[in-house]
């Protein structure tokens, strides 16, 4: 992957109760292009969760979750450390969760404050982010392949947390060899 010189890439995932516009974070993984990474664990409702969920994700969290201002200060922190002067182009599996749930951090449930698009940490260009499933699919490449395997990443085993599903992100990105 070359380097952009206009935005910082950062491969995002979370992991997330199934519960519609309830959906809520369980977790969130960052890689960047250079490798910095962050990894939070969220504060949530057990009762949205799936059978599926609790076997799939929920088992591997490891970290104490945080309430919704301590997670947004650490990103903003973090996103001020890899951004510097750059903005900041997310890059996520699909084309609505993800971006949808980390820009809900900087929302409240006042209807008058729901609109995050100003509230955003500044380096984040909510306009320019891009997902690995539209890029497959242009690549004519089944975008329900096993990303795990087509990274060619040997060494995560644990899929659905979401920090190595950003890294294994990453690495797809880098084989498809794409000039973003």
């Amino acid at each position: 992957m070359q380097k952009n010189k206009k935005f910082v890439d950062v491969f995002l995932d979370t992991e997330f109760t199934t519960a519609g516009m309830n959906s809520q974070l369980i977790s969130l993984g960052m890689v960047s292009e250079n490798n910095d990474k962050l990894y939070i664990e969220f504060n949530f409702n057990k009762k949205f969760l799936t059978p599926w969920l609790k076997k799939n994700v929920v088992t591997k969290l490891k970290k104490k979750p945080l309430n919704k201002s301590i997670a947004k200060k650490k990103l903003e922190n973090w996103f001020n450390k890899i951004g510097k002067e750059k903005k900041i182009r997310l890059i996520s599996a699909g084309k609505e969760m993800d971006n949808l749930l980390l820009y809900s951090l900087w929302t409240s449930k006042k209807l008058n404050s729901f609109c995050w698009r100003y509230k955003i940490p500044h380096q984040i260009n909510h306009t320019s982010h891009i997902d690995m499933m539209t890029l497959l699919q242009v690549n004519k490449i089944d975008s329900t392949i096993d990303r795990l395997k087509f990274s060619g990443i040997k060494k995560i085993t644990m899929v659905h947390q979401s920090l190595n599903d950003a890294i294994i992100l990453k690495k797809c990105l880098e084989k498809l060899k794409i000039k973003c």
